[in-house]
């Protein structure tokens, strides 16, 4: 894109990504941050939380709360990975919720230009998120992290599709598909990378999507829902 093309896009970006412009891109993130992180690490021996999209979703209490008990606590460092477009209102609740032992990393996903053009850390699949996951996990290994704990949202996603008969209920065809989503995805690649000695998931603190979406032959449109699964 070129230069007087991508000046016009980025500003005529709606909010709230007008901010995004002013965040930190995983490369420019102060030198500073990545010291006082790493400080915490060697002071929590090696022991790092790294939560992806904490926030994503409002899908109860009980996940709030947990959430909110690992960020307020002191001994180990948290690395938060926060849709770009969040930052400002996840860095306003955190400060509210009086949080101060964390680092935000500002994320987006290939398929959104905003994220390509200002090269946001990418969750999701390509080469071009493989070389951004390397990035991070290099940054983690620097700061000594040794044991890196992950939970958020979501690890993975499951699509089911329904058809059914209107008059007598019995199912006609049925189809379920799974991908990994953002926290599947950099637990798969911080665990594939053997730079750290333990890679694990945090037991409640991991979220699970089931989409729904049951059609009747004799309707137009489908029934959805949305089902959440902690683990």
């Amino acid at each position: 894109m070129a230069a007087k093309s991508l000046r016009k896009f980025l500003g005529s970006i709606p909010a709230p990504h007008k901010g995004l412009r002013e965040l930190p891109t995983l490369k420019k993130i102060p030198q500073e941050e990545w010291n006082d992180l790493s400080q915490k690490i060697v002071r929590a021996r090696g022991k790092v939380v790294v939560l992806v999209h904490p926030f994503f979703e409002d899908i109860g209490p009980e996940y709030n709360k947990l959430a909110e008990k690992i960020l307020l606590q002191r001994k180990t460092p948290v690395v938060i990975l926060e849709p770009a477009f969040r930052v400002k209102e996840t860095r306003q609740r955190l400060e509210k919720l009086g949080a101060s032992n964390y680092l935000i990393i500002p994320t987006g996903a290939k398929s959104e230009r905003i994220i390509r053009s200002t090269d946001f850390f990418d969750v999701s699949f390509g080469r071009g998120a493989e070389k951004k996951s390397a990035q991070l996990i290099e940054r983690l290994a620097q700061a000594g992290a040794k044991n890196v704990i992950l939970g958020g949202m979501y690890l993975d996603r499951i699509f089911e599709s329904r058809v059914v008969d209107s008059l007598s209920g019995k199912e006609l065809r049925a189809k379920v598909q799974r991908k990994p989503g953002c926290l599947g995805a950099t637990y798969e690649r911080v665990k594939g990378s053997k730079r750290f000695e333990k890679v694990v998931l945090m037991p409640k603190a991991h979220i699970s999507t089931l989409d729904v979406s049951i059609k009747s032959v004799a309707s137009k449109a489908p029934h959805r829902r949305r089902l959440f699964s902690f683990r």
